[in-house]
């Protein structure tokens, strides 16, 4: 742009009117011309072309393109008077050619019009004697421009003299000054079958493969949980320090076009994460049908996190991911989980007649079957199977106990709460552990939220009980006479206990008897326990019993199905070579593979199979949400790293490539 319009004195002026031509607007690595016609852009171009030449810089042709704007009648009144003759004259061209017959004649034409402004002024010949001082020419013959065949350094034309080419030799490549005519003649040679294309290709090609390269470490960074930090402060430095010792300093270049900044990790992975969903999506919409399970929790900035996993048909294999995770901004009712699920499934053209399960926990917002999730989803898809985590059922069952063995429990957390309270206790009976040679140096903690450590705290108490009489005789506790020998023998005598063991062990042990009053405390909570399980496990009905093994006669028989499909699951059941097939493969799998051959007995297996029984994956996507998403990252969005850590499906890295200008790291 002029300098002229920004003048000190121009802008004091009264008047700051002026009149300028902007013929060129330059950017970073693009240029953009503007002209009235035809001809005009092509003089302007051969002048863009020549000043190109003159610093040794090469107009890529392949990205040229030219764009006409007509002008219409209406800009009439908006032009001087004179100027409509040209602005006719424009759109005539315009008509009688396309702006791609305008590329076509812009690139057939800009040799030529570098060859014709070469023509200005007075031009140095190249002499075969220049190549003693290293030099060839390039361009042509009119024109030509020295290069130096050491560095490839264009001269311009006006160097084409021995003093200034010697010169140019003494001062850039003092040790290429002694050599003979025929280094430099074998040099040129060798030169000549270095194609340039080729080069810019390889280079191009090593840009290529770095993005590639960025692509793959960004998704190892995800899968790990990893900070995307780590790739420039850590991977990085690794990957140079290993190159620049196994291949040595002349690659290291090539890694350094890595682009392994924090942000680039960042748009890396959202980029994979959309190509990953989009796959899933397309996933489920090719299979039949489809199974979710729906979770909500809480992470560490206290936002609602809602999780649902999918399972789904794919070549006849059963796939489980990651569908949606979103955060719940105010509360987490039933109706609220339902509305975000629905208007991603509208969203992604995700239709609700395919889904044939629904598996959530017991909360109210998810269970009720009026304004839960339940409730609300069946009112859309009325076919749909709900069912309750089988996790959470084993621990409702296994809740209820007797008082007097309730009360052992909560003695027994109480006398682990006293050891892991405090360091300093911790650490002894650790020390204590230590000598006594124990298997173990520690106590597990129970909580009510972490339902299953009941089992394991209790266990581990048990066998470190010798070690907490030892740490009792030091440090008092109310209930340290609860593990001395004469509270268990006044609660013994005969009895068989060998079906349960550790307690089988502990009396063989001690030489010890089961108590009358213990047996029936036990058995009172054996009776509860079998009536709990009976209400939360009932008992499958048979007449689908042949899902399980359409090979047992009488399965088949108690089958409740259609005449016709009877007779297809009679003629199932008598096949040899299914039978085999049957034995080598999952369930759920065999159905998928004999769809074809026996289309409504595997719809009916499917639907029954498909569904989840238990939000354990829900539950593990949690657990690795917390680690991606911990205190030190309470900002970060960890939804993109999270779609990409259990996933079992990879990115396309060619697709996301090519979509990718081919740039290496600055």
């Amino acid at each position: 742009m002029d300098s002229n319009l920004f003048k000190l004195l121009m802008l004091r002026s009264k008047t700051r009117v002026l009149k300028k031509h902007l013929r060129e607007f330059l950017f970073i690595d693009d240029t953009a011309i503007v002209a009235h016609s035809q001809q005009e852009l092509q003089s302007l171009m051969a002048c863009f072309a020549d000043a190109c030449m003159e610093f040794g810089l090469i107009i890529s042709l392949k990205k040229t393109q030219v764009m006409v704007q007509n002008v219409d009648i209406v800009m009439d009144k908006w032009l001087k008077p004179g100027t409509k003759e040209l602005t006719h004259d424009m759109s005539m061209e315009c008509d009688q050619s396309t702006s791609q017959d305008m590329s076509n004649i812009l690139v057939q034409n800009t040799n030529q019009a570098q060859s014709l402004i070469s023509q200005r002024g007075k031009k140095r010949k190249y002499c075969d004697g220049y190549m003693k001082y290293g030099f060839l020419y390039v361009g042509n013959e009119d024109c030509p421009k020295p290069q130096c065949m050491v560095c490839g350094e264009v001269l311009s034309n006006g160097s084409m003299k021995p003093s200034l080419l010697l010169r140019h030799l003494e001062t850039k490549h003092a040790n290429y000054k002694n050599k003979e005519y025929s280094f430099f003649k074998r040099l040129a040679e060798n030169n000549k079958r270095m194609n340039l294309t080729s080069y810019i290709l390889s280079g191009n090609k090593d840009y290529e493969n770095a993005v590639e390269a960025s692509y793959r470490i960004s998704y190892r960074i995800a899968k790990c949980g990893k900070s995307h930090t780590i790739a420039e402060t850590l991977i990085s430095p690794c990957i140079t320090d290993a190159v620049r010792c196994m291949l040595g300093e002349e690659h290291v270049r090539k890694m350094t076009t890595i682009p392994l900044s924090n942000n680039t990790i960042s748009r890396r992975i959202e980029e994979m994460s959309d190509d990953v969903e989009m796959t899933v999506i397309a996933r489920i919409k090719s299979s039949n049908i489809f199974a979710i399970q729906v979770d909500e929790s809480t992470d560490v900035a206290n936002c609602a996190i809602l999780l649902v996993i999918a399972r789904y048909l794919k070549d006849n294999e059963v796939e489980e991911n990651l569908l949606l995770c979103h955060p719940l901004s105010q509360r987490t009712r039933g109706e609220d989980i339902f509305n975000v699920i629905d208007c991603y499934f509208k969203e992604k053209e995700i239709n609700w007649s395919n889904c044939c399960g629904l598996c959530t926990d017991g909360a109210k917002s998810m269970s009720g079957i009026y304004s839960g999730l339940r409730g609300l989803v069946m009112k859309v898809a009325p076919n749909i199977s709900w069912s309750h985590c089988c996790i959470h059922r084993q621990s409702l069952a296994c809740k209820n106990l007797p008082g007097e063995l309730k009360v052992v429990l909560d003695e027994a957390v109480k006398v682990v709460n006293f050891i892991k309270s405090k360091s300093t206790n911790s650490r002894i009976f650790k020390a204590v552990c230590e000598e006594m040679m124990s298997p173990h140096s520690t106590l597990l903690l129970h909580t009510e939220v972490r339902w299953l450590s009941r089992g394991k705290v209790l266990t581990r108490l048990f066998e470190l009980r010798h070690e907490v009489q030892v740490f009792f005789e030091d440090h008092p506790f109310f209930l340290a006479s609860k593990l001395h020998d004469y509270f268990w023998r006044s609660c013994l005598e005969n009895g068989q206990t060998e079906v349960f063991e550790t307690l089988h062990n502990f009396l063989s042990e001690n030489k010890l008897n089961l108590s009358q009053e213990i047996r029936k405390k036990i058995n009172e909570h054996l009776n509860g326990l079998k009536s709990d399980f009976q209400k939360y496990f009932p008992k499958l009905e048979e007449e689908i019993y042949w899902i399980s093994n359409p090979f047992e006669e009488q399965y088949v028989q108690a089958a409740k199905l259609s005449v016709k499909e009877k007779e297809k699951l009679i003629e199932l059941s008598t096949d040899s070579t299914l039978n085999a097939e049957f034995k080598g493969h999952f369930l759920i799998n065999f159905w998928a593979n004999i769809s074809r051959e026996y289309e409504q007995l595997s719809d009916k297996a499917l639907l029954l199979l498909l569904p989840f029984t238990s939000t354990e994956l829900a539950e593990r996507a949690f657990s690795s949400y917390v680690l991606i998403k911990n205190k030190y990252r309470n900002k970060l969005n960890a939804v993109p790293d999270l779609r990409l850590h259990p996933s079992s499906v990879e990115p396309n890295f060619k697709k996301l490539c090519a979509s990718k200008q081919a740039q290496g790291s600055h």
